[in-house]
């Protein structure tokens, strides 16, 4: 048995519940876990916004970070963007294959316009 997503609904499932956590396990910590232990601690609430000012930094970044490095990169990551484009464009595919694309279309009252390429 060849563990490929693609044919396997539970490798789908267990995937999309790891990068889930994966991702939201950070966040929780820098601004819900440590901001509460510092307030246990007796931290002032200057502090405790500083830290969380701070630490969510990067995720405020990332609206300004994105075009740039969008617009600058280096050759060896043109074959990356390409991956990237080419595994979107399959989930788009996909989900047309599934009718869920279009499901979801119908219920926000778009209209489908084609094939819409990169």
């Amino acid at each position: 048995m060849q563990l490929v997503l693609t044919e396997n609904r539970h490798l789908r499932i267990a995937s999309f519940t790891i990068f889930y956590v994966a991702q939201g396990l950070p966040i929780g910590l820098l601004m819900i876990a440590i901001p509460a232990w510092l307030a246990g601690a007796g931290a002032t609430a200057t502090e405790i916004a500083s830290y969380v000012s701070l630490a969510g930094l990067p995720w405020g970044l990332k609206l300004f970070a994105g075009p740039i490095m969008d617009r600058f990169s280096y050759l060896s990551m043109v074959p990356m963007q390409k991956m990237a484009r080419e595994a979107l464009s399959q989930v788009e595919v996909d989900l047309s294959e599934e009718g869920i694309l279009a499901e979801a279309r119908d219920q926000a009252g778009l209209e489908d316009f084609g094939d819409d390429e990169f």
